[in-house]
């Protein structure tokens, strides 16, 4: 299983995230209500004395929504900060994404507006996953 598909399952645990029909790794479907997973071209790697490394590597987490108008931007800036204190809940319960070894998931930028058209917005967030490799 890559980190990848780890992350996408563990987030369909937040019942926020669970609405959302479409997600995808390394796209953004063009349509409302989509969330896109993508891997920055960074991590930070430790080695060890026995070979074995710790990873952190870094995820941006985009979701379009629909954002015609205040009250639907409110909402979604609402969506956004509930979730960043759902990731926080999660690491402090040790609830981590499985099937990678994870120790530890974060928030490592919090979520903005990337771009908004006519149809709505993206707001982008930055997940920090560290695991054993």
């Amino acid at each position: 299983m890559t980190v990848a598909d780890s992350l996408k399952k563990w987030l369909r645990g937040n019942t926020d995230v669970k609405l959302i029909t479409k997600c995808s790794t390394d796209f953004l479907e063009a349509t409302t209500d989509s969330l896109g997973i993508y891997k920055q071209p960074s991590d930070d790697v430790t080695t060890f004395i026995d070979g074995s490394k710790e990873v952190t590597s870094y995820y941006f987490m985009l979701v379009r929504q629909s954002a015609k108008i205040e009250k639907e931007r409110l909402s979604n800036i609402d969506f956004m900060e509930r979730f960043e204190s759902w990731v926080d809940a999660q690491n402090l319960a040790g609830n981590f994404p499985s099937g990678i070894g994870c120790e530890n998931i974060a928030v490592a930028n919090t979520h903005y507006m990337q771009e908004m058209d006519t149809d709505g917005a993206v707001y982008q967030i930055s997940l920090a996953v560290t695991y054993f490799r």
